[in-house]
């Protein structure tokens, strides 16, 4: 932080050689900080806040493919709707939507319902199948930007189509 020491004019006029002379104790400094300004180099800030913003971003994306390709089938009837603490996933049929290295993503017909205090919130989600047991469900939503995975469906009644 670059700090400028603020003096008595007396002894200020003495060191411009205005021929005061400053006699005595040297007068006490009081230091005064200005707010964005410092003696290091601003610009290595500025990389290092950069670099991390681009290392944050390139990790922020999922490693998520498009499904056209897949021998998964495309849809996913859910008979009975299911609940996970104040979520609520409803019946009706899913649709393959991506997958990723260990399942598919199947969207749900209807946005999936949390109800809190304030009222219901609407999110976007779906059902999550593993691709090395396809009786293993899971849910899944978009809270805050990113997919979260919710509960476990073993028993869901649940048909591939």
């Amino acid at each position: 932080m670059l700090r400028i020491y603020c003096t008595n004019a007396r002894s200020e006029r003495a060191r411009q050689g205005r021929g005061y002379s400053v006699v005595g104790r040297p007068t006490r400094r009081t230091p005064v900080s200005i707010i964005g300004v410092s003696q290091k180099r601003p610009t290595i800030g500025l990389g290092v806040v950069g670099l991390l913003a681009v290392f944050l971003t390139s990790c922020a994306s999922g490693h998520y493919r498009s499904s056209a390709e897949s021998q998964q089938p495309r849809h996913l009837q859910l008979a009975k709707s299911i609940s996970v603490a104040t979520l609520h996933f409803p019946t009706g049929i899913y649709s393959l939507t991506s997958e990723d290295n260990r399942g598919y993503y199947y969207a749900a017909p209807r946005p999936i319902v949390q109800h809190t205090a304030a009222g219901s919130v609407f999110r976007k989600g779906g059902i999550y199948v593993n691709k090395r047991d396809s009786r293993k469900l899971r849910g899944y939503v978009y809270w805050g930007g990113a997919l979260t995975h919710i509960g476990n469906f073993p028993r869901a009644r649940h048909e591939f189509r």
